[in-house]
């Protein structure tokens, strides 16, 4: 599980702060499901739903461990 502050990859949306994790209140979704909130580096102004526990599915990986991958 990611924390607020951290920063990830996220699919096509490229590097992403972890802003907040919380519920949405939206109909049609569950009350108690929990989401990160992120907010695109490229996009300042977009906000990113992704449901928590569905990190590989969405392809977020921690930005530290893609640049290990990357330089090792």
């Amino acid at each position: 599980m990611f924390e607020k502050g951290d920063l990830v990859t996220y699919g096509c949306k490229g590097v992403c702060e972890v802003k907040n994790i919380t519920t949405l209140n939206l109909e049609g979704i569950p009350k108690d499901r929990l989401y990160y909130e992120m907010q695109s580096m490229v996009n300042a102004g977009s906000r990113i739903f992704s449901p928590v526990g569905q990190e590989e599915k969405n392809a977020m990986q921690p930005l530290a461990e893609l640049l290990h991958e990357v330089l090792n």
